[in-house]
């Protein structure tokens, strides 16, 4: 028992570690280097790598000294652990139904794009990601009732039987998860088709540059170069909320589920789902590392100076 107790204050620890360091890196990344920031998109991320990175200093480390010291759980801190981490996870959702929808647009509306994502348009809309999430999730903390987790060092919700409680949490989880997410899938599945023909089209002129002036030749490689470009960054947007997407699509199941459950302990499947979402805020950040060529290329810079 105290091997197993001890294997999970370092999973906890580790991942913790893990989260602060990587949205770090994305943040500090973003900060420093323009051609990132021409992309309206990488704003969002900035903003999404924030909220992660708030869950895992305030959330996951207070998880992790928690789980290794329970005689200091204090009931009274409990409500305020569960709201602020709703209030970060909300934000995250936001976040990430921004940069979908950006991306999107970028991708799908490509003049409308340029006209309608200003910068200064972006910091409104990240703002307001913030202030939202915190607008649903505050009244939590005096609604809700909240007992720690043995399973995993966090906070859950009790039986709740009040109608009106009940009503409040399933508008929130609309507006909070089932909302943000069908925009997410709907933004995705739009990019998908236009990555799928932009292929083709890449496909298609690589074998038309064979004839014209040398002037034609470099035009339409050019365009072509940045058709690539932007079907390998599409694709790499599809990714990262599509994995999302799946990890928060399980979450919202279990938060319609356990409010009507008596207080008993989790299952395996609820204590694996609550596992992916603690570990997700450092997911999003790897693979957004991973898959990004540019990105990786300024953290290599960044360690070089």
């Amino acid at each position: 028992m105290a091997t197993g107790h001890s294997i999970q204050v370092a999973a906890i620890s580790l991942s913790a570690v893990a989260n602060i360091v990587l949205n770090s890196l994305v943040m500090i990344v973003i900060a420093r280097t323009p051609t990132l920031r021409e992309d309206r998109t990488t704003l969002f991320m900035f903003s999404l790598a924030a909220s992660d990175l708030v869950f895992g200093v305030c959330i996951m480390t207070t998880s992790a000294v928690v789980c290794s010291h329970p005689e200091i759980r204090s009931d009274e801190f409990a409500p305020v652990f569960f709201t602020l981490s709703a209030w970060l996870l909300l934000t995250s959702v936001y976040n990430m139904c921004s940069v979908s929808l950006c991306k999107m647009l970028a991708v799908v509306y490509p003049l409308r794009y340029l006209a309608l994502v200003t910068e200064r348009r972006c910091y409104y809309v990240i703002v307001w990601n913030w202030t939202a999430g915190f607008i649903l999730t505050a009244p939590m903390y005096f609604l809700i009732d909240q007992e720690w987790s043995e399973d995993l060092c966090s906070v859950r919700v009790g039986k709740i039987t009040s109608g009106n409680i009940l009503a409040y949490l399933f508008v929130s989880q609309v507006i909070g998860g089932f909302l943000p997410i069908t925009l997410m899938v709907y933004a995705n599945v739009r990019m998908f088709i236009v990555v799928v023909r932009t292929k083709r089209q890449v496909a298609a002129e690589s074998f038309e540059i064979v004839a014209g002036s040398n002037g034609c030749v470099l035009q339409q490689h050019t365009l072509s170069m940045s058709l690539v470009r932007s079907v390998r960054s599409s694709r790499n947007i599809i990714i990262i909320c599509s994995v999302f997407v799946s990890i928060m699509t399980l979450e919202l199941m279990v938060a319609f589920t356990v409010p009507l459950q008596e207080r008993q302990e989790q299952s395996s499947a609820q204590v694996a789902i609550v596992w992916l979402v603690f570990n997700n805020s450092l997911i999003n950040s790897l693979l957004y590392i991973v898959l990004h060529r540019s990105v990786r290329s300024a953290i290599m810079n960044l360690f070089r100076q």
